[in-house]
């Protein structure tokens, strides 16, 4: 289509070059540049949107590469340190309408190196109000009673702010199951999810970066590079001062 516009553009500047040249009357002459100006106006046009489309396109594709790469992230993590072969992916109600979502489970699903991955919605009492506004340790307990064979849960939302009411925070453990990991925080407190990621009974956390970020920059294909421009994994090994 932009070789089609970019013609159409030529098309018409050449038009209005022959006009300028050639003996043609003065009726024939205005009507001839009103219907090339047109031509070219609307290849412009065209032009410029398949551009914005094109440049819009791009900026989504990297954000999804993005978001992606912390399924990667988190796979791998749980593969090599918690070997969870039953695991929950904690979503938001809304997780239907995430378009990033179904890329996400597959990025997860192929760095852990099993599909047995299950996405269940936090549920809350007001489900009207944003998420992080009403989530409470009992919503995740509930939740936590669903799947009583699940070895790891994977937060998508972070934790609420009584997250160290949470069973799971506080019967766990290294060792002990499930294992606890978290893309994003939340709104629990950045001192007590230090001491429970250092303690192990939240087993690592994914976080932006504390660096600046170059949000202008595309993410690279291979998602261990998008990573490491935009997030960090937290652990026992690392949380002194990430937090």
């Amino acid at each position: 289509m932009r070789i089609l516009f970019g013609l159409a553009m030529l098309a018409a500047v050449l038009g209005l070059w022959l006009l300028s040249r050639k003996g043609f009357g003065p009726l024939k002459r205005k009507l001839g540049a009103a219907a090339l100006s047109l031509l070219l106006a609307a290849g412009a046009a065209g032009y410029l949107r398949l551009a914005l489309n094109s440049e819009i396109s791009a900026l989504q594709d990297s954000e999804t590469l993005y978001y992606a790469s912390q399924a990667d992230a988190a796979g791998r993590f749980i593969r090599e340190k918690l070997a969870g072969a039953d695991i929950v992916l904690i979503a938001d109600p809304g997780y239907r309408d995430d378009l990033r979502l179904p890329g996400f489970r597959e990025a997860f699903c192929r760095a852990v190196g099993h599909d047995n991955v299950e996405l269940a919605p936090l549920e809350t009492s007001n489900p009207e109000l944003p998420l992080y506004e009403t989530m409470k340790s009992d919503d995740f307990d509930r939740l936590q009673q669903k799947f009583p064979e699940a070895d790891v849960f994977v937060s998508l939302v972070g934790l609420p702010s009584d997250a160290m009411r949470m069973k799971m925070i506080r019967q766990g453990g290294p060792g002990k199951k499930p294992a606890l990991l978290l893309i994003g925080l939340g709104e629990v407190p950045r001192r007590r999810l230090a001491e429970a990621i250092r303690s192990g009974r939240v087993a690592g956390a994914i976080t932006l970066r504390t660096e600046q970020i170059d949000s202008d920059r595309l993410a690279p294909r291979n998602p261990e590079e998008a990573f490491a421009l935009r997030y960090r994994l937290i652990t026992p090994e690392n949380v002194a001062g990430a937090l």
